[in-house]
């Protein structure tokens, strides 16, 4: 029993300490519509990326820069994967309605 416990434990460990993970920062903090916004990945172990913006866009890049056109709130995840495995990492960001109108 207590040998079977200590097997389980030893997997936990080592799933969470070797397994990839998906972590991103949003570099660009001055984010006025339309607001190139620039995404730096810091994924760790990971070989394979996904991009959703939260505006119905996508990336495969592995740190991309996109461009907002509108104000509002979105969500974007980034799903980082190695083999058959997958991480997710999810951030809101918003994007302000520009000072002066054209």
């Amino acid at each position: 029993m207590l040998r079977k416990m200590l097997v389980i434990i030893w997997t936990l460990i080592v799933s969470a300490c070797f397994g990839q993970k998906a972590a991103f920062e949003v570099v660009s903090k001055n984010n006025y519509a339309p607001a190139k916004v620039i995404f730096n990945n810091l994924s760790k172990k990971a070989d394979s990326f996904v991009w959703d913006f939260g505006d119905g866009t996508q990336s495969q890049e592995a740190s991309p820069h996109h461009l907002f056109l509108n104000s509002g709130r979105y969500t974007v995840t980034l799903s980082a994967s190695k083999g058959k495995k997958t991480s997710i990492a999810k951030k809101d960001i918003f994007i302000t309605a520009p000072e002066d109108c054209l």
